[in-house]
Formats: structure tokens, C-alpha cells, sequence
């Protein structure tokens, strides 16, 4: 404690100079005032005087640690590089390209100042843009999923503490969305749909009838290697990479299927690489796809939709169902995550019969009325 006297006024008054050290800097202040209170005074200017000093200091850290904190777009640049180097498939572009229009709507800011209205913002946005083939609106769905990318973008940088916040994706969808979508097709559409793929060439024919009869997503029939097709057991082993769950699976395959992979690895290439080695992009399979539904009798369906890719997957699974099959079963081989799914090698297979149980498929797929 350091005040000194500087000198006595005629009023009674005293005039003092306060001097204090602190962190080897100096501060001084003169006050007037009566000898009973400059205890007071001096103990309250000190004080007045730390607490300038300590709100100068977290004032300095917390400029120091916002200077460390990663940008949005840095944060981002390093999720896509953790993408590229662990996960393999459509899947690594498609989440390149959804962070291109995150980049588009966003400008640079720290990750960290990142909120709910940001989200928010983005969806509605999104909602002027179109679609990247035509001029139709962007359906919620899409952006639904686009809004899955950023949660993942968030929980990922949650787990590496770079944002310390609540995901701010968290319950930020668009609600009120049906993901409900049935697509029943009788033998004889699907019969047609078949002779209008055969019409339109054999490549889509293949493609067509390998979904029909295994379900699979657009990406897998992308990715799917002759290596993955066990010819002896009627059989295919789908990798982690592969799939949407990044979870393998194997699917049974009936005698017909076996017999068409076998005609087309003996045309093709490269006996042991993709089965669609003529593809470059899985948008191939979506314009074909596009042409030969314009030529169906039953295109657009009752519901007022178009027959979709993914619909296929919906026609399996039906034609699986309508014989019997059991839905645990159909869940394995469509690879669907849920209650009943369990992580032994029989349940992923359909089971010691799943062969037996995938050979149903040939008294609706009529494949061999147009080979």
C-alpha cells in the first residue's frame, strides 16, 4: 500500500498521490479528501486498478485463442481430406460436391461462430436453386440430405475439439418429409421394362436386371468387381467402401443372375475389374435409365410419380416378399440397418437357404421369356 501526503488544503481537505506497482508498471492517482477516508478510497482505486488489468488480460487470451481457432473453410478442407483418405466410392465425390455449394453459400468465418441460423440460412437458399439437370426446384429431400453432410461435417469436428458447441445441424431437417415411397410392379411390367432395356442396349439390360434381382443402390452396381461375384456359391460379397453404410454384405444371387455375370465377364476386359467397365460416371446408368422409362405403358405410376433408379431396390424387395421370403432375410440382403440386423455372417447371407430363398426371384423376374 503506497499514498502520500502532497499537501494539506484550507478547507480541511487533503490532497494524496495513490502509487501502486503491479507486474512492474507503475500506476498513480491523486485524490482530495478528508484523512478519515483515504484508506477507503486508495483499498477502492487499487481494486478499480486489478480489475482493469485483469479484464485487459482475458480481453488478450481470448484474442489469442480466437486467433488459433480454425476457419470454416480450413475446418472443412481438412474433413474432405479425412473423407478422401478413409472412405472409397461415389460417396467421396458426392460429399465433395455437396461442400462445393456450402463454400458457395457461405462466407469464410471462424468455425466456431458457426449457429443454427447458418443452417437455416442454407435451406433457404437452397430452396431458389434448381436442379442441376432441368429447371425443377430442389426437392426438401435433397436438401434433407445435404444438411445430413454438414451434421457429419459438425460431429466430426466435435470429436477433434474444434467446435465446442452443440451440432448445429441437430433437429434442423425439414420436417413434415414422407420417406415413405411403395413402387409395386406386376411380372408383366416388369417383363416390359425388361424388353424396353434389351431394346435400348445391353449394357442398361445388365444394369437393369442385376438391380432388379439384388437390390442394389446405384453406387454399388457402380463399384461391384467381377472379383466380388463367388461364381461357385451364387454369391456376391459387397466391400465396406462399396456401400452406403460403409458395412459389407454378402447377397445371394439366383442360377439366372450367375449365368448373365458369367456371359458378361467372358466379353469383358478385364476378367477380375468393375462389371461396368464402360461406365465413367454413374450418370450413365441414370440417362439410360431416364430414356427407357419414357417408353413405358405404366410410366408415370398411380402414385403420379416416374419410375426412379432407386425403386428398383423397392421392386426386389417386393418380389422377395410377395414369395414368402421373410422381411428379416430381405433386410439382410438389402442391407438395411435395424433391429433384426445382426452382425453374424448367416444373418448378413439370408441365412444356410438364402440361395433357395433368392430363387423365387425367377418366378417374377421372367428373364428368361426375352434372353
Amino acid at each position: 500500500m503506497s499514498y502520500t501526503l502532497i499537501n494539506e488544503l484550507s478547507n480541511g481537505l487533503i490532497r494524496y498521490r495513490f502509487k501502486i506497482y503491479i507486474n512492474g508498471v507503475q500506476f498513480k492517482h491523486h485524490e482530495t479528501c478528508k484523512k478519515s477516508a483515504v484508506l477507503n478510497l486508495y483499498t477502492r482505486w487499487e481494486n478499480e486498478v486489478r480489475e482493469r488489468i485483469k479484464l485487459k488480460e482475458q480481453k488478450q487470451q481470448e484474442e489469442e485463442s480466437k486467433s488459433k481457432l480454425p476457419m470454416l473453410f480450413e475446418a472443412m478442407h481438412q474433413y474432405l481430406e479425412n473423407v478422401d483418405a478413409n472412405y472409397f466410392g461415389r460417396m467421396v465425390g458426392y460429399t465433395f460436391n455437396i461442400f462445393k455449394y456450402f463454400k458457395e453459400c457461405y462466407d469464410d468465418m471462424l468455425l466456431e461462430e458457426f449457429r443454427i441460423s447458418h443452417v437455416k440460412d442454407y435451406i433457404s437458399w437452397r430452396r431458389t436453386q434448381v436442379k442441376q439437370r432441368g429447371s425443377a426446384p430442389l426437392s426438401d429431400r435433397t436438401i434433407n440430405r445435404e444438411i445430413a453432410e454438414l451434421s457429419k461435417f459438425f460431429t466430426w469436428s466435435i470429436e477433434r475439439e474444434l467446435y465446442t458447441k452443440i451440432n448445429p445441424c441437430f433437429n434442423q431437417k425439414i420436417k413434415g418429409l414422407s420417406i415413405k415411397r411403395e413402387v409395386f410392379l406386376t411380372s408383366e411390367q416388369i417383363e416390359e421394362l425388361l424388353e424396353k432395356a434389351r431394346e435400348e442396349g445391353d449394357l442398361i439390360f445388365s444394369a437393369i436386371l442385376i438391380a432388379l434381382s439384388t437390390g442394389f443402390r446405384r453406387g454399388e452396381m457402380f463399384e461391384l468387381q467381377f472379383k466380388d461375384i463367388d461364381f461357385k456359391h451364387s454369391r456376391i460379397y459387397l466391400r465396406a467402401s462399396t456401400t452406403k453404410g460403409n458395412k459389407s454384405r454378402v447377397v445371394a444371387i439366383p442360377n439366372y443372375l450367375v449365368e448373365h455375370f458369367q456371359e458378361m465377364r467372358e466379353q469383358a476386359r478385364d476378367k477380375e475389374g468393375r462389371v461396368f467397365q464402360e461406365w465413367s460416371t454413374v450418370d450413365w446408368y441414370r440417362n439410360a435409365f431416364e430414356r427407357i422409362r419414357n417408353k413405358l405403358s405404366f410410366n408415370p405410376l398411380p402414385n403420379g410419380t416416374s419410375l426412379h433408379i432407386h425403386d428398383l431396390r423397392h421392386v426386389y424387395a417386393q418380389c422377395l416378399r410377395d414369395q414368402g421370403v421373410a422381411l428379416q432375410d430381405i433386410q439382410a440382403f438389402l442391407g438395411h440397418s435395424s433391429v433384426t440386423v445382426t452382425e453374424k455372417f448367416y444373418a448378413q447371407a439370408g441365412g444356410k437357404d438364402a440361395k433357395q430363398k433368392v430363387e423365387k426371384l425367377a418366378e417374377v423376374i421372367l428373364f428368361r421369356k426375352i434372353s
